[in-house]
């Protein structure tokens, strides 16, 4: 559909189902003159509106796995579960999160649109008259990961994000080819594995290296980082003389749109490992039940077992399709069940 005025309004009662639909079991839609000669109307369920938005609820997780892993905590040890934002009202969201958590209460004691203002105002209350209350500790970290890209374009990360400022690292870099003359030390930051996903800084180029084997020139290449966020990048050759420095000031004078699509890179990267995942363990259900299965028919009349490791054949072809996800392997895997029970 083309037609601009059309898709806001179908977008705008679709929001008031989703509303509708955290409280009833049922909603309509009902427009008339959707578009010029046609009027819509439709009844779903609250089973379809989930089945619909299983994939988004699947990625609010790895965001909260990845919170949990940079604060170094378990799951155990969240006193308190605070829903934020009105899609948290949603009833699957909230069984999902519940079991997350391993059964844990949701706390709702926050009104969920109104969770951001009140942390806002606790905020201000810690800070008053311009000064920082003295019980309360306020520490900067590094928001993005800073790393250097090698000669293949990967993103070897120094400074994982939420690193606490100030900070200093050093890792150890060589070369890589025979009789190398050249190094380049290029500083990117962002999540991304490759480079070219990632935001270029500024880079260290070290000329005159003497002519050895790959591998036996090394330098020691060290990121620091101020209480200003000033970023120093020091190459230094070891057992030699040569060395190499930049200063770069705007390293945390990211802008809030290239934080969010850094964020963004992140998350898309951990929600498509977690697909893989689920992936990987479907497939290897699917592998187990058909091996179990072809010692259970070794005894079966002839004609039954034929058309069963047809049956076979025909889903491990549909295994080697890349594109399938965990859903799509697990309903193949009923599908066999059910074929194979009937028989």
């Amino acid at each position: 559909m083309n037609n601009q005025k059309a898709l806001r309004l179908l977008k705008k009662y679709c929001e008031q189902v989703k509303i509708e639909l955290s409280n009833n079991l049922e909603a309509n839609i009902d427009i008339d003159r959707l578009a010029e000669g046609y009027d819509f109307e439709l009844n779903i369920h609250r089973t379809d509106f989930e089945d619909c938005c299983q994939d988004l609820f699947d990625k609010c997780f790895p965001p909260i796995t990845q919170a949990l892993e940079d604060a170094n905590l378990q799951k155990e040890d969240i006193d308190e579960i605070v829903l934020v934002g009105g899609s948290t009202r949603i009833p699957k969201i909230q069984e999902k999160l519940k079991d997350y958590f391993n059964g844990k209460e949701l706390s709702k004691k926050i009104n969920s649109d109104e969770a951001v203002a009140e942390g806002a105002t606790i905020q201000a209350q810690l800070i008053k008259d311009g000064k920082i209350n003295d019980t309360i500790k306020f520490i900067d970290i590094n928001p993005i990961s800073l790393g250097i890209g090698d000669a293949f374009d990967i993103m070897n990360i120094m400074i994982p994000k939420n690193t606490p400022i100030p900070f200093k690292i050093t890792q150890v870099y060589t070369t890589l080819h025979d009789n190398q003359t050249k190094v380049i030390f290029p500083v990117y930051q962002g999540e991304g594995k490759s480079t070219k996903d990632n935001y270029y800084l500024d880079e260290i180029t070290i000329n005159g290296l003497r002519k050895a084997p790959a591998g036996e020139v090394k330098f020691n290449v060290t990121m620091e980082m101020d209480e200003n966020g000033i970023l120093k990048v020091d190459a230094q050759e070891i057992d030699g003389k040569l060395h190499g420095e930049i200063r770069i000031e705007s390293v945390n004078n990211l802008t809030k749109k290239q934080i969010n699509k850094f964020k963004e890179q992140e998350f898309n990267f951990e929600y498509q490992d977690l697909m893989n995942k689920q992936r990987a363990k479907a497939i290897q259900n699917l592998k187990n039940y058909i091996n179990e299965q072809k010692e259970v028919i070794k005894n079966y009349e002839k004609i039954k077992k034929e058309l069963i490791l047809k049956k076979f054949k025909e889903t491990e072809n549909f295994m080697k399709d890349m594109n399938l996800n965990s859903i799509d392997i697990n309903n193949k895997k009923i599908e066999l069940e059910s074929y194979i029970n009937n028989l």
